[in-house]
């Protein structure tokens, strides 16, 4: 008989974050903190092929020292992997051009939840916006569109009936 588990995930994506070398560095430290460093890796996938070490510098000199193509200063796409040996803490991140999705899990639901605010506050610092405010956002802008463009038909309504007048009223008719 297994013993039932109970794992905390939570998940986000941002979008439009600024991300360089030294703040790669500093989030790639941070989010993993609590997961022994043996468990992490950092990786990218050039041309079908995926590179990984444990650390960003490592991962920059492994590709510089590969025999990968293309401009070597040019990265579009890394991903963080941590998980402790237990399985009671994992964290994900994946990096592209567009897009920073991140995805922190465990049993412990407090240290969950606590690494998940602080990748959000480092992410929205290095001007990340998340994905659901953004698509709020952008639902409250069609509607005012679709409001706009509607417009017109409403006051041609109005102006027909006030042209061709409302129809009047009959008056009671008084038996007396």
């Amino acid at each position: 008989m297994s013993v039932p588990t109970q794992q905390t995930e939570v998940r986000a994506v941002y979008l439009g974050c600024r991300l360089g070398k030294s703040e790669l560095n500093r989030l790639f430290s941070l989010a993993p903190e609590g997961i022994p460093i043996a468990a992490i890796s950092v990786s990218t996938q050039r041309d079908g092929t995926r590179y990984s070490a444990v650390t960003l510098d490592d991962l920059v000199d492994h590709v510089r020292n590969s025999n990968a193509s293309g401009n070597l200063d040019k990265w579009d796409n890394l991903a963080l992997e941590a998980a402790g040996s237990s399985g009671d803490r994992k964290v994900s991140i994946n990096i592209d051009t567009i897009r920073v999705e991140t995805q922190v899990s465990g049993a412990d639901a407090t240290w969950v939840h606590g690494q998940a605010a602080r990748i959000q506050l480092f992410l929205k610092g290095a001007g990340g916006r998340d994905e659901r405010e953004l698509s709020g956002a952008r639902e409250m802008r069609r509607t005012g569109k679709i409001l706009l463009l509607s417009m017109p038909a409403f006051v041609v309504l109005f102006l027909a009936l006030f042209i061709t007048g409302l129809p009047d009223e009959p008056e009671p008719s008084n038996p007396e």
